[in-house]
């Protein structure tokens, strides 16, 4: 039988301002993404920019502009990682993305809008099940559960209103557009 284990950001002061956007209701959802990824970006040794341009996420995004089905990018995802020792949390970020926007006629955006997307939802995660209940901005799961989904909604809104057409998949051009996105995150 397995196990989870929820893993809570650190107690840092930018997670501690996170925390105080998931209690007051009157914050706007672009000031609790913003606080979420300026959060992400200060962790010591575990700055969020680096962790996506991990060669593991590299792995997904070339999986994901083969244009193969959803099922057969899962497969190659899971093979490369494994080929490459490559699997990491990040990673299995990286492979929802491949997943989502492998299908898609734009994979490159989408792929982008995916991981960056599915990284404010797992950042939100580790912390906003602490925040549910009377008290808080979400009184309820369902209600949780849709301030998450709309967080990874604006994200993605955020990451299509961006010029992407001067990056690419190549690894060098990869940590300038990771670190453009995640600049605009913040801002």
């Amino acid at each position: 039988m397995g196990t989870s284990a929820n893993h809570p950001s650190p107690r840092t002061l930018p997670w501690q301002g996170v925390a105080a956007t998931y209690r007051d209701p009157d914050v706007s959802l672009d000031r609790v993404l913003r606080e979420v990824w300026r959060a992400a970006r200060s962790e010591p040794g575990a700055d969020v920019r680096q962790l996506l341009q991990s060669p593991g996420v590299l792995v997904c995004l070339g999986a994901a502009m083969r244009g193969l089905s959803p099922r057969r990018t899962a497969g190659m995802v899971i093979s490369e990682l494994a080929k490459r020792q490559a699997g990491s949390l990040v990673a299995e970020v990286g492979r929802r993305a491949a997943i989502l926007s492998s299908s898609e006629i734009d994979r490159f955006p989408s792929f982008v809008g995916h991981l960056f997307g599915q990284m404010t939802d797992y950042l939100v995660s580790r912390d906003l099940p602490s925040y549910v209940g009377s008290r808080w901005r979400n009184r309820t799961v369902a209600e949780a559960v849709q301030f998450k989904d709309q967080l990874r909604a604006r994200t993605r809104e955020i990451v299509a209103s961006l010029d992407l057409s001067r990056f690419s998949a190549k690894p060098s051009a990869w940590r300038g557009l990771v670190n453009r996105v995640a600049d605009r995150l913040v801002r």
